[in-house]
């Protein structure tokens, strides 16, 4: 879905899961801008022997209105927003499930 003017700005977010943690980025944001560590916020973290399915699956269900786009006000400005899971890393064997 586009956004409802082509002149306003669009804004994705990125969520991922490594080391137990979940983060959420701005997907748009260029890549030397995305490797900065303040520009990982964290969502949560699983608990050791936790289930990330259960953990996700209200934050997914929520997630699911952005897929399409979503109007909302970002510095008072209307801006198009969008969403979806972009990547997932692990170390340790149980994140690999």
């Amino acid at each position: 879905m586009q956004p409802p003017s082509s002149t306003m700005k669009v804004y994705k977010l990125n969520v991922y899961h490594s080391l137990g943690g979940v983060y959420v980025q701005f997907g748009n944001m260029p890549a030397h801008q995305r490797k900065l560590l303040k520009n990982h916020f964290v969502l949560g973290f699983v608990p050791f022997g936790g289930n990330f399915n259960e953990f996700m699956l209200p934050f997914v269900s929520e997630m699911k209105e952005f897929e399409q786009g979503k109007l909302m006000k970002v510095n008072g400005k209307n801006s198009w927003v969008i969403a979806g899971l972009d990547v997932v890393t692990a170390d340790l064997s149980q994140g690999n499930d």
